[in-house]
């Protein structure tokens, strides 16, 4: 006696509290206290969907996953980004458009996992090729290699590497930068943080 329940892209919460609510038109007290009556939803069965992972990823080719699989999710079975792939620059490709980008740095330095969204049947993953990477190497509390993105100063870099150890020496940091023609040595002094940006193969060193 009720229309069908369209459910399609909603989270179980959200389906469920659809149906129970479609549901109390001809069960008033459904899901209350002391109305004796209620409704429980389960999932019965997942679908399957294929996704296309292409680029700079580790295992790229076609991948058979859940329905309410998400970009992490497929990521994770190619193995993520190789060599040259971008961490910073990842595509969802959906009916020959850019659907999504996404930044994974969002999600390692801030667990905010806002662009991780479940992905569609045909959907296509693009890791990018990388267009800046740093080293940042010394006194600093994660040295490694970061990418980074146009307009994001060494400021932002030194907060990819989780900022100063208690040993640093922060008044200048000593750059070494490749050039068309040679090699380039410069102090970045605790001014010039915040406005000097970086470019492809620095390495910064923290005494």
């Amino acid at each position: 006696n009720l229309s069908p329940i369209y459910v399609n892209g909603l989270s179980m919460d959200v389906a469920t509290e659809r149906i129970v609510s479609r549901m109390r038109q001809l069960y008033q007290g459904l899901n209350r206290p002391g109305s004796g009556s209620s409704a429980v939803v389960t999932l019965g069965n997942v679908r399957s969907i294929k996704v296309t992972m292409v680029g700079e990823v580790k295992n790229p080719g076609s991948y058979t996953i859940s329905s309410l699989a998400t970009i992490f999710n497929a990521l994770y079975l190619a193995a993520g980004p190789n060599r040259n792939g971008s961490m910073r620059n990842i595509k969802v490709i959906r009916n020959n458009k850019v659907y999504r980008t996404l930044d994974l740095y969002d999600f390692l330095l801030r667990a905010d996992q806002k662009d991780n969204i479940q992905l569609h049947d045909q959907d296509v993953i693009r890791i990018s090729e990388y267009e800046t990477r740093v080293s940042v190497a010394g006194e600093v509390k994660r040295p490694m290699m970061f990418e980074v993105q146009k307009g994001e100063s060494l400021k932002d870099v030194l907060r990819f590497a989780g900022g100063f150890t208690e040993k640093a020496y922060t008044y200048t940091i000593p750059v070494t930068r490749n050039t068309s023609r040679e090699k380039k040595l410069l102090n970045v002094t605790q001014d010039e943080v915040a406005t000097f940006l970086p470019n492809n193969g620095d390495v910064y060193k923290v005494g």
